[in-house]
């Protein structure tokens, strides 16, 4: 069972402070107003069970065992696709040259493609239906899914 609003909000206080980190700098990370991060905060909107959730959980650098107490459904799908140290490893070297070459590529241009958790659902999600070949399609298929995101938040 999910949170109440009022109680995930003070475990986000009591993160960010942990983290060192302000709202506003929460707000920047995840591409929203301050005054959305604050409405989490003061508890008016239950951040556990929407769409930022894994975001702050990655930017405060939560623990498996917060998540787990916040949110048990994500606990679920991290394991999943995380899965160990050792095990992510393994899967990180599973990932297409071609899609390490549009990691390359465009890098400079958005620098969240580097980040390995993003390649890895790219690679997950890119291998249905045949998914993407050519480290040009790979680059459109990140940017598809970036413009996706942005509309739906």
């Amino acid at each position: 069972m999910p949170l109440t609003a009022s109680v995930a909000g003070e475990r986000l206080a009591a993160y960010l402070k942990r983290a060192q980190m302000q709202q506003k700098d929460l707000a920047i990370h995840l591409g929203i107003e301050p005054s959305y991060v604050s409405r989490m905060v003061k508890g008016h909107v239950n951040w556990t069970t929407g769409q930022y959730f894994g975001q702050i959980a990655s930017k405060l650098h939560l623990l498996d065992t917060e998540i787990k107490e916040l949110n048990q459904a994500v606990v679920i799908e991290i394991a999943t696709h995380e899965g160990s140290s050792q095990s992510f490893r393994r899967e990180e070297s599973d990932l297409s040259e071609e899609l390490k070459k549009a990691v390359e590529i465009y890098k400079s241009i958005d620098p969240l493609i580097e980040d390995l958790h993003v390649q890895m659902a790219l690679a997950q999600a890119g291998s249905f239906k045949g998914g993407p070949k050519t480290t040009q399609e790979w680059i459109i298929y990140f940017n598809d899914i970036r413009n996706w995101l942005k509309k739906s938040s």
